[in-house]
């Protein structure tokens, strides 16, 4: 029954292609979208890119590594079989060996396939990030991210979204959020837009109060006392 179930999980999974990472949708949604500005996008491009290629190059080498410990496999076992002595007990002893370093073989081949597997879809990810990084720069040249006005219009654009966010869920803006839009340099459109929320909210608050200071009776009257 155990050499069943596993024979139809391998047919399964040989069958059918499992994408061991995020999908195109993932990516595409809730990485690149996130980003507020074609600079942040083309940045997040090459975070990406440069983070799966350090990836890669990692692969390459463990990849390399397992192949040379296929080797010494091969030579630790024909070492270990050399000082086996050439008797009924020797021979037991040399099958004994060579069924060890074939699991320790099987072992490392497995192993070589699941990181070759890992390999592929690190670079199915980064075809998505090229792709995106090449369409990107046709609708706007690639700055330097240092760039002022480029992280102005990035921090403008992305603060703008999580007040315009917080105010449709009929929030006020959280205080970290309002002290980073306060920091903002003076013209910043959504500095000057929270500051106008902020006092309109306030006045509005300082005509409810009026309105209800005006219609409460105080609670002790003064009264006349006759000696």
């Amino acid at each position: 029954m155990e050499v069943a179930i596993k024979e139809a999980i391998r047919t399964v999974l040989k069958d059918n292609d499992l994408a061991d990472r995020p999908s195109l949708f993932q990516m595409q949604c809730f990485i690149l979208q996130k980003e507020p500005t074609i600079q942040g996008k083309l940045h997040q491009c090459l975070l990406e890119l440069k983070s799966r290629q350090d990836s890669l190059s990692a692969i390459d080498l463990e990849i390399d590594d397992q192949h040379d410990k296929l080797e010494y496999i091969d030579i630790e076992m024909q070492k270990k079989i050399r000082q086996v002595p050439n008797d009924e007990l020797g021979e037991r002893e040399k099958k004994l060996i060579i069924r060890q370093s074939e699991r320790h073989k099987t072992s490392t081949v497995n192993h070589i396939a699941k990181i070759s597997r890992t390999k592929k879809n690190i670079e199915e990810e980064c075809q998505f990030w090229m792709s995106a990084f090449f369409q990107l720069s046709k609708r706007e040249a690639l700055k330097q991210w240092d760039d002022p006005e480029v992280q102005k219009e990035y921090w403008n654009e992305k603060l703008r979204q999580e007040v315009n966010l917080r105010l449709l869920l009929r929030q006020l803006p959280d205080m970290e959020t309002m002290r980073s839009i306060m920091s903002l340099h003076e013209d910043s459109p959504v500095k000057k837009k929270t500051v106008e929320m902020l006092q309109q909210y306030n006045q509005q608050i300082a005509q409810k109060q009026s309105a209800i200071d005006a219609k409460e009776e105080p609670i002790y009257q003064k009264k006349e006392i006759n000696v």
